[in-house]
C-alpha cells in the first residue's frame, strides 16, 4: 500500500460483497483470496469500480470479511476508510479500515 496516498472515509450501507481467488481466472490453491466491499458512497476508481479490496494476506482479513458480511446482512451503517491507491487490484481502492456502530466523530 502506498503510504503517501490519502486515506478517506465514507459512511453508508454495504451494497454487496464478493470473494474470489486473487487470480480467479486461474485458481491457485496456494494463492491469495480477495474480498471486495461495494458501497455507493465510494467514488469510482478510474476505469474501475466503487469498491475496496482486501487480500487474505492482510492481518485483519478474516475480521473484515466477517464484519462486512454481518453489516450487509443486518443492514447496518458502516464507516469505511479507503486508501486512494489501487495497488492490491488495479480497478479497486485499497482497504483501510471498517467500523460498525460508528462513533460520532467519524
Amino acid at each position: 500500500m502506498d503510504n503517501s496516498a490519502a486515506q478517506l472515509w465514507v459512511k453508508g450501507k454495504i451494497q454487496a460483497t464478493c470473494a474470489c481467488a486473487d487470480n480467479w481466472g486461474k485458481p491457485n490453491p496456494g494463492g491469495f483470496g480477495t474480498f471486495f466491499i461495494y458501497m455507493s458512497e465510494l467514488p469510482y476508481v478510474p476505469n474501475g469500480y466503487n469498491r475496496v479490496v482486501i487480500r487474505s494476506d492482510h492481518p485483519a482479513y478474516n475480521a473484515v470479511v466477517q464484519s462486512a458480511i454481518e453489516a450487509k446482512v443486518s443492514d447496518k451503517t458502516v464507516a469505511l476508510c479507503y486508501v486512494e491507491s489501487c495497488e492490491t487490484r488495479g480497478n479497486s481502492w485499497d482497504f483501510g479500515q471498517l467500523a460498525i456502530d460508528i462513533p460520532p466523530h467519524i
